[in-house]
């Protein structure tokens, strides 16, 4: 038997090595590395960097060497599950053994029949296949698997013995067994002989499960030649593959160990990643602390490992500091446009069509037609099936497009076998021509470009996984039998989207490289940045298995063979207990840091996002024992601001040593100046500017108004008053005076036209009754107000006013009502306003001024002025004297109504002036400027207390250095 046995810290240490087997052995060495990730890393190690003119070398994962010595047997592998299924069929078990044990009137722990139990299944069930656990083991060592049918531990022996008896009978595989199938394979005499001819070469396994195990020791024929190619952690772990393997001729002893690293230690998780990018950026400078571990000149030296939950914040600071970087991470479909749009659909559909739900829906770029009109949708608020096609009427492709979802729903609700299922949603999104709908928006929307290659990708995946179904259908057959329908489908096709992978980004030269979670093992870079090294992460929480505990694993892991100390080839089972987890925990930390060649950056933040202490890592304390750091860089909160001394990036960050820059944009001001003069100016904005002109600016100059999102409509309802108070009164005018109370409930459906959906639709059945008796009220105050009227001549009625200019701006207004009072030479005249709400909430309002002063420039001499409110039915306003408020009923009120006057003509001035220049400043002390103002960020309140400074640009890496 011939088996060498060698270790390595920096894989780079065997680039020679490893090569030299390579030129050797040429097609016989057969490589075997923990994932197809590290293929590409050991096809550079061999080449040194280089590339093959000849066949390159083989390069194997455990299941390519399965598929490979099924082919020399001459024999059918076995149909490997994906993920989806495996669980999909743990599902199915589940819910058989649950239905049994109903029917048998059993009571089964608290837990099994929730969702997440089945993933808890998977996973114990995975380990026990992967370390090679056969059934009657657990019978036999552990008792509680035996009379008590719903323990936790019979309840794994059930469905564990149910899953292998399914896989076996329909001559499936899970992909834990892979090694397992393939030590039963190495018995057959054709493989025996090709496994002779080669020379195997297993390399960068930190440990081998027990399953990979038994099939490395002592299923190859012992005439094999094999060579292990190991990882040394430098810590004296158990079960780490040296010692695994060891026992072994020809162990050459572990190599040395020398750690060079720093700590980087910031505030918080933001501080943290801000403060990677910006000492990166500085280091690149060779103005950075970190030089105490090294120099470089390219960020492609650089590797970071970052979590997923922190790669947004590390993305971002990257960018911002301009520094390069490719990620080395497969995304999902399910984290793409295209795998969320199941979802969407099913919630639109299991809503009855729900006015938020569809609209969220019929927004996602992947739906979404030119001829959709979302303002209508929303202020028609439909809800169902006919209501939306109703609305939909006139919008033709979308119309197409929502009944092609609605038969797509159809055929989900009446379901069918998971092929079955894949087929109706791969037909579904060609249908929808993605590609041709995105393609046009790609060139406002950039992010979009990557959406057109996942979802080509994500339609060849989905392909590829109805032929691999359909044509293991012998093999699968029970699987293509299960029915599936409604939510059930629909989560079968989100989970396929989890599991199917998208392709690697491609990579840039001369960038960092960022990985989310463990790189391949076979990764290197000169310097490795490591992050949240913390306690929360290392070790982080480990926790027992509800149904395997590690009690009973004890007992399993106790099986031996009497002279198992003479006998090293006997296959010792071991399952790995909580004390051997934070083991091979602190192991792979170790292995980690051995990615970085030259150096080690640790960073972590100190407090949590909630301002809790966040502990130190254990891991990386034990490493301070034998190896002391060579520095550390402290980033706390105040170092958000570069002190003055500081350098600084500019584009990145501001420094507290620059000049400070008056901008005159605190308060935020807009200078449009007169190009863009408006041509008119309605007085109904009066009141808007006077609050704050920056507002004004934002809702009447810029549109931007805030989108209306609930069912009833207050500018429909305030039209539909006002026309119904139109008809009554020129009703009222027409007719002998009859009262308003029997005008309103006359007039109430054809004044409902301007508000249709207040009559037609029952969901504003409530607010329809609540109007109706507010109308009743006004109708009361009104008929009061006519019985003590005297003296009135005339009644205008929803007309126009004669515009006013000023200085150039011209100002134009529509009043409700306004009633004449003329006598000899004099006209008098009071101006009302009708309101939805509470009258007395606009006696601050400046509106009803500029009307009354418009009218007096045209000859008549203003006496009052008021609204009548509808929520409290009352009337309040400024008039002349105490006679002619007594006359309409209004409340009291404190000002006097020439100075009102006075005052309104000085605002009226005031905004001509600031429209005329263009100039809209933000007023930070008007009781309109709160927290609760839709302009409150962008007119930069939030900043009042800071400062701006002047921003500037620079392409170069790692930003304009400053100093």
């Amino acid at each position: 038997m011939s088996v060498s046995v060698e270790s390595y810290y920096h894989i780079s240490e065997k680039q020679k090595r490893l090569a030299e087997i390579y030129e050797k052995n040429k097609e016989k060495a057969i490589f075997i590395v923990p994932s197809g990730m590290d293929r590409e890393y050991l096809l550079d190690l061999i080449s040194d960097n280089g590339s093959f003119l000849e066949e390159r070398p083989k390069i194997w994962v455990w299941s390519d060497l399965y598929n490979e010595l099924n082919i020399v047997a001459e024999v059918s592998p076995r149909h490997v599950l994906d993920p989806t299924d495996h669980l999909f069929i743990l599902k199915h078990l589940l819910n058989l053994f649950v239905k049994e044990t109903k029917n048998a009137g059993l009571d089964l722990p608290p837990g099994v029949e929730r969702h997440g139990f089945v993933k808890i299944l998977g996973e114990n069930i995975r380990d026990l296949l992967l370390e090679g656990v056969l059934p009657e083991t657990l019978t036999e060592k552990i008792s509680e698997t035996e009379g008590n049918k719903t323990s936790p531990e019979a309840i794994l022996y059930r469905l564990y013995s149910d899953y292998l008896s399914y896989l076996e009978k329909n001559n499936l595989l899970d992909s834990a067994q892979i090694a397992t199938e393939t030590s039963k394979l190495l018995n057959n005499t054709k493989v025996r002989s090709y496994s002779k001819e080669h020379k195997f070469v297993f390399i960068g396994f930190l440990t081998f499960t027990g399953g990979q195990l038994n099939l490395v020791k002592h299923s190859f024929d012992k005439e094999v030649e094999k060579i292990f190619i190991l990882p040394n952690s430098g810590l004296e772990y158990r079960h780490d593959s040296i010692k695994q393997i060891s026992d072994y001729k020809g162990y050459k002893e572990k190599t040395a160990i020398e750690i060079n690293y720093m700590e980087l230690n910031a505030s918080n998780a933001f501080l943290q990643f801000n403060a990677i990018a910006r000492e990166l950026a500085l280091w690149l400078h060779d103005k950075s602390d970190l030089s105490k571990i090294g120099g470089f000149t390219s960020f492609g030296d650089i590797g970071i490992q970052v979590q997923e939950k922190r790669l947004k914040i590390l993305k971002s600071a990257l960018s911002r500091y301009k520094i390069p970087y490719n990620l080395q991470v497969r995304e999902n479909v399910g984290e793409t446009l295209l795998g969320e749009l199941p979802k969407l659909i099913w919630s639109a559909y299991s809503s009855n069509w729900d006015t938020h739900e569809t609209l969220l829906l019929l927004s996602s770029p992947l739906i979404h037609t030119e001829d959709f009109n979302f303002k209508n949708c929303l202020k028609y608020h439909p809800q169902g099936q006919k209501k939306w096609e109703l609305n939909l009427k006139n919008q033709e492709k979308m119309l197409k497009v929502f009944k092609r979802i609605i038969g797509f729903c159809s055929e989900i609700r009446t379901g069918g076998s998971p092929v079955t299922v894949l087929s109706t949603w791969r037909d579904f999104i060609l249908d929808l021509d993605i590609t041709n709908k995105i393609g046009p928006l790609v060139s406002t929307q950039v992010e979009l470009d990557s959406e057109i290659k996942n979802f080509a990708y994500s339609i060849r995946e989905l392909e590829r996984k109805i032929k691999t179904v359909e044509s293991s259908d012998k093999n699968i057959k029970e699987l293509l039998n299960v029915f599936l329908s409604g939510s059930d489908a629909i989560n079968y096709i989100l989970d396929w989207n989890e599991n199917a992978k998208l392709p690697m980004p491609l990579q840039q030269n001369g960038s960092v490289t960022v990985y989310v979670g463990s790189p391949p093992v076979l990764a290197e870079h000169r310097y490795w940045i490591m992050t949240d090294v913390d306690y929360d992460t290392w070790p982080g929480k480990f926790k027992e298995s509800p149904l395997l505990s590690d009690e009973n694993k004890e007992k399993i892991n106790n099986i031996t063979v009497s002279d198992v100390e003479k006998e090293s080839d006997a296959f010792v089972l071991y399952l790995p207990n909580l004390h051997d987890k934070r083991e091979q925990r602190e192991s792979l930390f170790r292995r980690l840091i051995a990615t970085g060649v030259d150096g080690i950056i640790f960073t972590r933040s100190l407090n949590d996002s909630n301002a809790r202490p966040v502990g130190k890592a254990q891991f990386l304390e034990s490493i301070k024992t034998n190896y002391p750091a060579k520095g550390e860089i402290l980033y706390p909160l105040l170092s958000l601001t570069p002190d003055k001394n500081e350098t600084w990036f500019s584009g990145a960050e501001v420094s507290e040593g620059e000049k400070k820059i008056d901008r005159d944009r605190m308060p935020r001001k807009v200078e449009w100046g007169e190009d863009f003069l408006e041509k008119t100016v309605s007085l109904s904005s009066l009141d808007e500017w006077i609050k704050c002109p920056y507002r004004y600016w934002c809702k009447s100059v810029l549109g931007l108004e805030k989108t209306r999102t609930d069912l009833f409509d207050p500018l429909s309802a305030g039209s539909f008053v006002h026309k119904l108070w139109e008809l009554s009164w020129l009703e009222y005018q027409k007719n002998n005076k009859q009262s308003f109370v029997i005008l309103s409930k006359k007039y109430w459906d054809k004044a409902a036209e301007e508000y249709p959906n207040l009559i037609k639709d029952g969901r504003l059945k409530r607010q329809a009754d609540r109007l109706k008796k507010q109308v009743e009220s006004v109708a009361l105050l009104l008929d009061k107000i006519e019985k003590n009227m005297s003296g009135r001549t005339n009644v205008e009625i929803e007309s126009w006013l004669p515009e006013l200019d000023v200085g150039g701006v011209k100002f134009r207004g529509r009043l409700d009502r306004a009633d004449i009072f003329e006598s000899e030479d004099v006209k008098r005249m009071v101006i009302l306003d009708y309101k939805l709400g509470d009258a007395n909430k606009h006696k601050d309002d400046w509106q009803l001024a500029a009307y009354s002063i418009i009218k007096q420039g045209k000859g008549y001499r203003p006496i009052g002025y008021a609204w009548v409110g509808h929520k409290s039915g009352t009337l309040c306003g400024y008039f002349i004297d105490n006679e002619i408020k007594e006359v309409y009923e209004a409340k009291n009120t404190n000002k006097e109504l020439d100075d009102l006057l006075k005052e309104t003509k000085e605002h009226i001035h005031d905004m001509a002036e600031s429209i005329k220049k263009g100039i809209y400043e933000a007023d930070y002390n008007s009781l309109a400027c709160s927290r609760y103002c839709e302009f409150y960020t962008i007119c930069r309140k939030k900043e009042a207390v800071s400062y701006d400074l002047e921003e500037g640009e620079d392409d170069n890496f790692g930003g304009g250095c400053n100093e």
